[in-house]
């Protein structure tokens, strides 16, 4: 996740966000709201499966069908949250119930898969797996580094490099389609801009509609977990016992007024020209905080402001009206099941190719 690394995979970027858009145009209309949700989630996967396992995943040709595992993933995902919420819950019954333990075996046996795969074809190095299971390249030596433990990276490079990037996607594009008036700002800052990371990471209306749609709907609507130590500590006043696990829950931060004014507002300018607005800066933390933050958070940002950019670019863009006041209802629009539920909600957009920027 270093500059270079970064810089060698801007242009692979680049070239999943020009499929997508290219995809966009041959299926859009000016009269009829197309549902973008899967396109953005298949987008989300296929540059995971380029960049993290040097695979094209092709689901955007296939409608998301091309790879069966992650296909049917998200039937699975919602009783494996409940489990982790109870853990016991997953001895007693995560190996007795029939549809629960079959597809988290298939599941186990996808990722299995592509680890052994990338240790048996480890030339180019080009990829986020590559690093991981090249003992050369590890920064850690550690025997616990196993094949089980790396097969979980697998799984956490999958859901963690895909279904983040493209709830995000989808929340910028949603607010931009509800505000006219903020895509028109977008639009004419980006009017000269280079279709680069470089030249778009100064852009203080993108980097404010991006950190808003983070904030409005945040990609992990709980927050992670820190476990306390075993002697126990004091949060926020009240003393905790060691070795519980301890939730910040994001969404219902990232609403507080005590943390940002008009908390149920979109104001890109917040981030900029209005910092007033912005009570707790230390609260916004999307990407968790500290030493275990969010390895690829330079990468999804990447990803972000390169996609949002090409689609501002290419369409103006327009929400059907009856989905415009879901945004200031207490009501997500996902499901929490530790990320956001995948696909996700429909998102019906207009997408309106003409002079834009």
């Amino acid at each position: 996740m270093s500059r270079t690394a970064l810089r060698d995979y801007e242009p692979r970027v680049l070239n999943h966000c020009h499929h997508l858009v290219s995809l966009l145009a041959s299926r859009c209309s000016s009269t009829s709201a197309l549902d973008v949700t899967p396109y953005f989630k298949n987008w989300g996967l296929d540059i995971i499966g380029d960049l993290g396992f040097g695979k094209q995943f092709g689901m955007l040709d296939s409608d998301g069908t091309s790879q069966q595992a992650l296909y049917r993933l998200s039937k699975a995902k919602a009783f494996q949250v409940l489990f982790s919420t109870v853990p016991w819950l997953f001895t007693l019954l995560g190996q007795t119930v029939p549809f629960v333990r079959s597809e988290r075996k298939k599941w186990d046996q996808y990722c299995l898969s592509m680890l052994m795969d990338k240790q048996q074809n480890k030339s180019g190095f080009s990829d986020i797996l590559s690093h991981l299971v090249d003992p050369d390249r590890r920064k850690s030596t550690d025997p616990r580094v196993d094949q089980r433990s790396l097969t979980s990276d697998v799984e956490l490079a999958i859901l963690a490099g895909s279904d983040t990037s493209s709830s995000a996607l989808g929340s910028s594009v949603f607010l931009l389609g509800t505000h006219p008036e903020k895509l028109a700002l977008l639009q004419e800052e980006l009017r000269d801009k280079e279709l680069t990371n470089k030249c778009l990471v100064g852009c203080k209306i993108l980097e404010g509609v991006i950190n808003e749609a983070l904030r409005l709907f945040p990609p992990v609507p709980s927050g992670m977990t820190r476990c306390t130590p075993q002697e126990g500590m004091m949060i926020a006043g009240k003393w905790i016992p060691g070795d519980v696990d301890v939730w910040t829950p994001t969404y219902t931060i990232f609403r507080d007024e005590r943390c940002f004014m008009k908390p149920y507002e979109f104001i890109p300018e917040r981030w900029s020209s209005q910092p007033e607005l912005v009570r707790r800066k230390d609260a916004f933390v999307p990407f968790s905080t500290g030493a275990y933050n969010c390895a690829g958070k330079q990468l999804a940002m990447m990803e972000l402001r390169l996609m949002l950019v090409l689609l501002v670019k290419t369409f103006d863009i327009r929400v059907e009206n009856n989905q415009a006041i879901e945004l200031f209802t207490n009501k997500p629009r996902h499901r929490d099941i530790f990320g956001v539920d995948s696909p996700g909600p429909p998102l019906n957009v207009i997408l309106t190719q003409g002079d834009t920027v």
